[in-house]
């Protein structure tokens, strides 16, 4: 019975959820970054366990970060009880050499 702002405000709260960003345009961000093994390592890497497995150096596409941001959809569209869709993947380490976390922003679907 809580306005989504607030809803989305509470997610915080929740273990690996991250800090969503409410945005003025209605849409909502979230920064992933930097947990291995439920530690926050304040590192920029991949958690993919399927990225971990390839030699280093390499360069893969944002679009494949695509699947990380389904399991966060998947997850907040629950916990918020809306409808979502991935807008953008605004940032991941995998093509910014570890400099910029994973960063995806939602859009809610009416």
């Amino acid at each position: 019975d809580k306005p989504f702002s607030e809803k989305l405000a509470l997610m915080s709260s929740i273990q690996y959820m991250m800090s969503p960003c409410l945005n003025d345009d209605g849409t909502f961000t979230i920064t992933f970054g930097g947990y291995q093994n439920g530690v926050h390592t304040g590192k920029t890497t991949c958690s993919c366990s399927s990225i971990k497995k390839l030699k280093q150096p390499f360069s893969v596409s944002p679009t494949y970060c695509g699947c990380c941001a389904g399991h966060f959809l998947y997850h907040y569209q629950n916990a918020l009880g809306v409808k979502l869709k991935l807008k953008e993947i605004n940032s991941s380490p995998l093509n910014t050499n570890g400099e910029k976390p994973c960063k995806f922003t939602f859009k809610v679907l009416d």
